[in-house]
């Protein structure tokens, strides 16, 4: 029921978020916020690794999702993400256990949800209340981040985290 493979990555595990967003604080500086994704990405030991994912028939007993993609850029970017996860897991315990990843996301809030047209890598959620969205930042430019910001906080009023 788990499937793995060996492949190379570029990996950057998250240790706090870089960029925060609630409680009308001011908006981060964008430009800068970019420049750090991109020269975090930039800076990136690659490595092999071994990556492992459930097949199919875990998901639907589980009630989970599943999927893998080759594509080096979003393995990459859902490895940071399940390291954001983990690291929360670690120093907030509480947030980290109302956890909802992006595929669960699509498949049991989005459909009617108009928060969710755009879609972040994680949600906290309180019952069926997105409290908070988390991202986890790729080499995102500038005006992706603003358009995240204006759509989850200036739109929805949703604090958020950029990882």
């Amino acid at each position: 029921m788990i499937h793995t493979a060996r492949t190379a990555v570029a990996l950057h595990e998250a240790s706090h978020p870089i960029a925060c967003r609630s409680g009308g604080e001011p908006p981060p500086d964008f430009g800068a916020l970019a420049w750090l994704l991109e020269k975090r990405w930039r800076d990136a030991a690659t490595r092999r690794v071994t990556i492992c994912w459930a097949s199919a028939r875990a998901a639907r007993r589980l009630g989970g999702v599943t999927k893998f993609d080759r594509r080096a850029g979003q393995l990459e970017h859902d490895l940071g993400t399940a390291s954001v996860l983990v690291r929360l897991h670690e120093t907030r315990p509480e947030p980290a256990a109302r956890w909802i990843g992006e595929d669960v996301l699509r498949r049991d809030f989005a459909p009617g949800c108009p928060l969710l047209r755009k879609t972040p890598d994680a949600a906290i959620v309180a019952g069926p209340r997105i409290v908070r969205v988390i991202e986890y930042g790729g080499q995102y430019p500038a005006d992706r981040l603003r358009r995240f910001d204006a759509h989850f906080y200036g739109r929805h009023n949703i604090p958020y985290e950029i990882w």
